[in-house]
């Protein structure tokens, strides 16, 4: 058995080298851990994702405004320039397209955005050429609105929770008030009683 493992221990060269085997529970610890980190840096990086389609649908109407709607390259071009967390998605999405690869360019995109809302964006973009203005001010307002209601229960939901924090030490300090009534009205019979034995 220990010259099995000595064996498999051994690299090229003869040089014993170590190995962690999947089953491991450092492996697991590992793994474990960079599933956390990559959980947290996604919650911290989706308020930004969402403020930044949100300004991205506003240019978007803005765009859409006149008679006649730029092109969807022009567009994306714009797009680029913007300095935010999207930019990168928008550069890719652009390169795809130029590439005649709409699929890619969506996958492209998404890979930044997000699933839900930034394929729906991104749907609207590779569409662009092919819409009418008053569809796609329609639509984007749709979008804006959805983003606006997302945004708001995610307000309210931070909300709920930093009053429930706060009400926590309230409700404690009256717990401890009423245990002090308690223990104060128990030992002062207490006292009476030993009063009277002795």
């Amino acid at each position: 058995m220990l010259t099995e493992r000595l064996k498999n221990l051994k690299g090229p060269g003869g040089t014993v080298r170590r190995r962690l085997a999947d089953n491991t529970p450092a492996k697991r610890a590992v793994s474990e851990l960079k599933k956390r980190i990559e959980t947290a840096r996604a919650k911290r990086r989706k308020p930004k994702v969402d403020r930044a389609l949100a300004d991205t649908v506003s240019f978007l109407r803005n765009a859409a405004a006149g008679n006649a709607l730029p092109s969807a390259e022009q567009v994306l071009t714009e797009l680029t320039v913007f300095d935010n967390i999207l930019s990168p998605g928008f550069a890719a999405m652009l390169s795809r397209l130029r590439q005649n690869d709409p699929k890619g360019a969506l996958d492209a995109f998404v890979a930044v955005a997000g699933d839900r809302e930034g394929a729906d964006i991104g749907r609207l973009l590779i569409q662009w050429d092919s819409l009418e203005a008053a569809e796609v001010t329609e639509t984007l307002l749709s979008y804006q609105r959805h983003l606006a209601e997302v945004r708001y229960t995610l307000n309210r939901k931070e909300d709920e929770l930093t009053s429930d924090l706060l009400y926590i030490p309230v409700v404690a300090n009256v717990m401890i008030v009423f245990i002090n009534f308690i223990f104060v009205g128990y030992f002062l019979e207490q006292q009476e009683l030993f009063e009277l034995i002795f």
